[in-house]
């Protein structure tokens, strides 16, 4: 199986629109270590949570399959 990068990430600049968003505490936590690993704001990592789930769902209608591999181990299939 031939391996191809592909990005979906647009770093276009874009008109921002602020909105709030009422998440679980545990998902909070979750979302600022991200920012925090990455150096992002909470604001970057919610962008790039959508634009990679349009991406998937996009993918998905175009017939695509998405793989995972761990070292050492197998391919397998994502069901997502």
């Amino acid at each position: 199986m031939s391996q191809e990068t592909i990005s979906p990430l647009n770093r276009g600049h874009q008109v921002k629109k602020r909105f709030s968003v009422s998440l679980p505490e545990d998902m909070q936590t979750k979302l600022k270590q991200i920012a925090d690993a990455e150096g992002m704001t909470l604001s970057q990592v919610l962008e790039q949570a959508a634009e990679l789930d349009l991406f998937i769902r996009d993918e998905q209608e175009k017939g695509s399959k998405f793989y995972i591999q761990r070292l050492k181990e197998k391919l397998k299939e994502l069901i997502l």
